[in-house]
């Protein structure tokens, strides 16, 4: 069976000395790889499109140059702004102005790179409450290496740190609890079957910090003899 081919041509006019037209050259050339890969890119992004309206994270494409063409219903919900302000470099209105240097220091080294991107920042909602996201952003590129479009997502982590910062809230106000009491803390990994004990523990040892390695072994030489058996 024959397999249709797709053909480009170019005429060019060749003018006489008189200024008249002489002939016209007519150029012809094979653009059926170019036509196919033409169309398994549209493919692609159409997946991608498909794809990207139904996951929960806010997505969009962008031109090689980094110039955002299209964003998921998801980033117009999230956001409350118009096709018409978010086209090309409008994204960075709903930016931190504080944050967005880093962003766009980071973004056009990708571009330039042809590198993926990978970055947390705020963004604000429709509300005007700024939450944090993690952007992901991956390159497609063609036989030759050359970026045909950028795909990113963003994803809401903005509970996740919440929930980090309180984690390390909590344990900030549990050593400053203890240095105020003159507590002494260690920790043992039955695992490694090591032990580590902290600054205040070296402390009522009467030791000065980093006097001595801190391991089980030293910790019973420092209980009484008569009382290791009990301790251990």
């Amino acid at each position: 069976m024959l397999e249709a081919s797709y053909w480009g041509s170019t005429n060019t006019p060749i003018f006489g000395a008189d200024g008249r037209l002489s002939h016209i050259v007519h150029h012809a050339h094979n653009v059926t790889t170019e036509r196919a890969t033409q169309h398994a890119f549209a493919a692609q992004e159409q997946q991608f499109h498909t794809l990207a309206e139904a996951i929960p994270q806010l997505a969009w494409i962008a031109e090689p140059d980094g110039s955002i063409v299209w964003y998921n219903q998801r980033w117009y919900d999230y956001t409350g702004a118009t096709p018409e302000q978010m086209a090309g470099w409008g994204w960075q209105a709903v930016h931190d102005p504080a944050e967005l240097p880093r962003v766009l220091e980071g973004w056009r080294a990708s571009i330039h790179t042809g590198s993926p991107f990978d970055m947390e920042f705020p963004l604000r909602g429709a509300d005007g409450r700024f939450r944090w996201f993690l952007t992901r952003v991956m390159p497609v590129k063609d036989a030759d290496g050359r970026v045909l479009r950028w795909f990113g997502t963003n994803t809401n982590i903005d509970d996740q740190r919440a929930a980090a910062r309180a984690v390390e809230e909590r344990q900030e106000r549990l050593e400053a609890a203890l240095r105020a009491s003159s507590t002494g803390t260690f920790r043992w990994d039955i695992g490694s079957a090591t032990l580590a004990w902290d600054e205040s523990l070296d402390a009522l040892f009467g030791l000065r910090p980093g006097a001595v390695v801190r391991s089980l072994e030293e910790f019973i030489a420092r209980v009484h003899p008569e009382d290791r058996a009990r301790v251990i």
